[in-house]
């Protein structure tokens, strides 16, 4: 069949159902797609009603921002008051030791002591107690800089130097 040698009625009827199939399949795509939005507008509704409290997703970023905003000032305020805690903490006793010893021959079981207490910068104190029979004698001996203005004995030496070994060894 040529299409030159055809009435115009049959053009026409031709192109009308050309149309007509055309109009169908449209329809039937029509349909099919608004199944599909409709199943997608009902779980974007079930996602914003058990997802967001508030069911409105600008006001739940908002009040995510707002409670970022919130941490930050937070952290700065924990990180200054993180910083001064360290400086007051240099100057805490940091370095601690304790060394018995027998004073004297005739006593046993390591009755006398000496203690080192330091901060960050080696100043502190050392306290030796003696312990004999018929007495016992404390000493105190201020320590700057890991040194006393003070004679020393070998214990306190010894809990001076493990106070400050051990620290290290911590640190």
């Amino acid at each position: 069949m040529n299409f030159l040698s055809m009435s115009a009625t049959d053009l026409i009827g031709i192109g009308v159902i050309v149309v007509f199939v055309i109009s169908m399949g449209l329809l039937v795509l029509t349909i099919r797609n608004s199944g599909k939005i409709k199943k997608m507008n009902l779980k974007y509704a079930k996602f914003m009603k058990e997802a967001l409290p508030g069911g409105n997703l600008e006001n739940v970023i908002d009040s995510l921002i707002d409670n970022n905003d919130a941490l930050a000032i937070k952290t700065k305020e924990m990180s200054q008051q993180i910083s001064a805690i360290k400086k007051t903490m240099a100057f805490c006793g940091q370095k601690i030791s304790i060394v018995r010893y027998n004073a004297f021959d005739d006593v046993g079981s390591d009755q006398s002591f000496s203690v080192a207490i330091l901060d960050e910068f080696d100043n502190g104190i050392t306290f030796t107690g003696i312990y004999a029979r018929d007495s016992s004698s404390i000493y105190a001996k201020p320590i700057e800089a890991g040194k006393s203005r003070y004679a020393l004995s070998k214990e306190e030496m010894q809990a001076l130097e493990m106070a400050k070994k051990e620290y290290r060894e911590r640190v």
